[in-house]
């Protein structure tokens, strides 16, 4: 009900429906208080209630909802402090409460959240320092505390956090020395502006006499002033010989041997070093993953690379690792927007069945992804490889496959509706994308609409998985509908993937699975928002 013209209150009562799983009245001009029994729901996951005019506390405990993923309350008049009872909130992975009117100090049984990925209370009114167990959360990735009246020093332990990737603490009134380990080497200096009393690391150097300055500063300025005026000298003068080496040796590649240094540099080095860039802290170098790319660790290839087996046991690390072919064109255009793009959507994703982007290599013509590795390898693997008929066994154990929300919970627009019905056809069906039984120049789409378009929706149907028993063909044929739609020909005629996640809770099975390695948590369904007949229905 986001983006209306609601006012008054929340009304009391949804707390009370078993079966809510996400509540979002954002963008309206409700009122008054956030109803305590919403706190008593063991449902909900999903809660946003930003831009309103909410006023009063939060409810003491609506934050350690056992099934609680994402609760956003932003843009309000809420008032008071951050509730402390959590009690290990464990599903908690997005908490944004930013521009309200909260104060006291930022609780630090907050790190009892141990899923926490993405921490938002800028322009508040929080007081005293932060604490340091927030600083060693184990997925906490974004931490926005700016715009506050926050005090202390900056906890050591930033630099070396787990997983932490943006920190914003502008606009603070802290103070002290910028630790210079970890991020904290290269942050961006704006998130630091604002806090007249930080000094030193990425910003500008502690003045001695600064009451902020630390103890060791003041007692090694004396010995730096001495030093520099050395340290000056010497470096000029190895200034002046390395410039002299620098020219001999240009003159004589430009004059004696005929060639400028640009060429040598590019016929000895035809590409640039390795570089690596990590999203997470990681114990291996560029030098041992390019190691381990040879023959004999190929795991398989596809349309944009090969995918290698990096077993590094001296730093007890295993990770898969995809070589992207070589670009075609000059520029190089091509491949870093496929970087790019690739980058964007695994680092939003966080799902069991998603392998997790650790970072990726890269220099002047070859670029190298680093995903975790997976023992049990890819859905082609399970449904048609070795591992076929051990693992996907059921319907049940398919259907728990369709990924779920990422770190957000927010869905992409961008992207790819068709390849994810062919995916889902794939599940159906048991069948490859291409098949010669399919017909030449006829992929799995195809075969599926012919076979429909001739009322032979029992051959589509994979057997193997229950696809002969009534109430398992009813399910299945959910599924085969949402993957028909997903690929229609026309892409203004493809649903959004935000109407494919609502039609695939509408599909979901009643029941668990049979697969011992597989747990799905049961929901029941409500009214669908499609049928599934007549079969003219999918076409």
């Amino acid at each position: 009900m986001q983006n209306n013209r609601f006012n008054g209150t929340v009304p009391v009562g949804f707390g009370r429906l078993p079966k809510l799983q996400r509540l979002e009245l954002a963008s309206n001009e409700l009122a008054g208080e956030i109803p305590d029994d919403i706190a008593s729901s063991m449902s909900l996951s999903f809660i946003d209630l930003s831009h309103n005019h909410l006023q009063l506390p939060l409810p003491s405990n609506i934050l350690s909802i056992p099934s609680l993923q994402s609760f956003m309350a932003s843009d309000n008049e809420l008032t008071g402090g951050i509730p402390d009872q959590f009690q290990d909130c464990p599903s908690l992975s997005a908490l944004d409460l930013s521009n309200n009117k909260l104060s006291e100090t930022i609780p630090a049984s907050l790190a009892s959240c141990e899923r926490l990925v993405s921490l938002n209370l800028r322009s508040n009114a929080f007081t005293g320092d932060i604490p340091t167990a927030i600083a060693m959360m184990p997925t906490l990735a974004i931490l926005d505390l700016s715009n506050n009246l926050l005090t202390g020093a900056i906890p050591d332990k930033f630099g070396s956090s787990p997983a932490l990737e943006t920190l914003n603490l502008s606009y603070n009134k802290l103070t002290g020395s910028v630790p210079e380990n970890g991020m904290l080497r290269t942050i961006n200096p704006d998130d630091l502006a604002g806090n007249s009393g930080l000094c030193g690391g990425v910003l500008p150097p502690c003045n001695p006499s600064s009451p902020f300055a630390m103890p060791s500063i003041k007692k090694g300025y004396h010995i730096k002033h001495i030093v520099t005026g050395w340290v000056i000298g010497v470096s000029a003068v190895l200034a002046a010989v390395i410039a002299l080496l620098l020219a001999r040796r240009l003159y004589r590649y430009w004059y004696v041997d005929g060639g400028c240094c640009e060429d040598r540099f590019d016929e000895e080095n035809s590409a640039w070093p390795w570089r690596l860039t990590a999203f997470q802290r990681v114990s291996f170098t560029s030098s041992d993953v390019l190691a381990c790319i040879k023959e004999s660790n190929v795991l398989g290839m596809g349309a944009t690379g090969i995918v290698y087996k990096a077993d590094m046991p001296r730093h007890h690390a295993v990770v898969a690792v995809k070589k992207l072919w070589p670009t075609t064109n000059d520029g190089g255009v091509t491949e870093a927007t496929d970087i790019a793009r690739e980058v964007n959507l695994l680092d939003q994703l966080y799902h069991r069945n998603i392998v997790r982007l650790l970072g990726y290599l890269h220099n002047k013509t070859d670029t190298i992804f680093i995903y975790e590795y997976v023992t049990h390898r890819s859905l082609w693997e399970a449904l048609h490889g070795n591992q076929a008929g051990r693992l996907l066994v059921d319907w049940v154990s398919r259907y728990n496959v369709a990924a779920e929300y990422g770190y957000t919970l927010k869905v992409d627009q961008k992207s790819d509706i068709y390849s994810f019905g062919v995916v889902l056809m794939e599940l159906v069906t048991g069948r490859r994308p291409v098949e010669p039984e399919f017909g030449e120049s006829q992929d799995i789409v195809g075969w599926v609409r012919e076979k429909l378009s001739r009322r032979e929706v029992e051959d589509v149907l994979d057997r193997s998985v229950g696809g002969q028993c009534k109430h398992v063909q009813e399910e299945m044929l959910l599924m085969l509908r949402i993957a028909v739609l997903c690929s229609a020909r026309l892409p203004k005629d493809r649903p959004s993937m935000r109407d494919v996640l609502t039609m695939l809770g509408e599909a979901k099975p009643r029941r668990k699975s049979s697969s011992a390695s597989v747990v799905s948590n049961v929901a029941g369904k409500d009214k669908p928002v499609f049928s599934t007949s007549p079969e003219s229905e999918f076409l």
